[in-house]
């Protein structure tokens, strides 16, 4: 087996794992920028990669439409190979919504992950820009979900609307009761949406009628988690491991 390249496009930012032999060799992370031309994209993408070649699949999943024709193209150029896009209609992804075509890819990647690293069904919390809870069926099959703010989305609007509140970083707190307004500012964001994840994901597990396992994925993943009573395991390379899976063969975690 060759040289495997994922491209996870969100709104934040670019994921980007590379695989060999059916194993992780490297993985990095920048910000996205819609406005990024191709040759920009190009330079960034030949330059990280120059010493990786050669790479002969790539796969893109994007949610920033802008963005992905300059970046597949750049792809293309640097890598010489075609890139495969995901959407809805890409073998093996299974959905059983009523507009499949209105799922965002990483939505359905992060189902296709979990299914065949043997884990369903599941539900995967992903802390992007938005708040994503998503359900993955025993099938495989991406049944639904939430979608709230994400935890950077809320904090600069909040910011950007209350002018005497300060900026702050965003860290576990050490208690519910802040003394500070800093320390207020972090119980109320990380308790808060540790409480909001909780609550959905309790709602759906009492649908499905059984508890089920329950993993996050994002970059306020870590954090949360910490103060989550629902949230087992945090994989921060579930959606470009799920990329591989779905076009290569990744060892499933054990």
């Amino acid at each position: 087996m060759g040289s495997f390249l994922a491209l996870d496009l969100g709104n934040s930012h670019l994921t980007i794992g590379l695989y060999r032999s059916g194993r992780k060799a490297g993985s990095w992370r920048i910000s996205t920028d819609a406005r990024r031309t191709a040759d920009e994209w190009w330079v960034w993408l030949t330059g990280l990669l120059a010493k990786e070649a050669p790479i002969d699949r790539v796969a893109l999943a994007s949610v920033v439409p802008d963005a992905t024709m300059a970046l597949a193209e750049a792809a293309e150029r640097a890598l010489g190979v075609p890139v495969e896009r995901v959407d809805h209609r890409t073998p093996g992804i299974l959905v059983d919504v009523v507009d499949p075509a209105s799922v965002g890819a990483d939505r359905l990647i992060n189902a296709v992950s979990i299914h065949r690293a043997g884990r369903a069904p599941a539900i995967i919390v992903d802390f992007g820009t938005a708040t994503n809870i998503d359900v993955v069926d025993a099938r495989g099959a991406y049944i639904g979900g939430a979608i709230a703010p994400g935890v950077g989305v809320a904090t600069e609007a909040l910011l950007a609307r209350a002018s005497q509140l300060p900026g702050f970083s965003l860290e576990m707190p050490r208690s519910a009761i802040g003394r500070t307004t800093t320390s207020c500012l972090q119980s109320g964001h990380v308790f808060g949406f540790a409480g909001l994840v909780d609550s959905i994901v309790e709602r759906i597990q009492g649908e499905l009628g059984a508890p089920c396992l329950v993993v996050a994925t994002g970059g306020y993943a870590p954090l949360i988690a910490q103060a989550s009573r629902t949230i087992q395991e945090v994989d921060q390379d579930l959606t470009v491991d799920g990329l591989f899976r779905l076009f290569g063969a990744l060892e499933a975690k054990a």
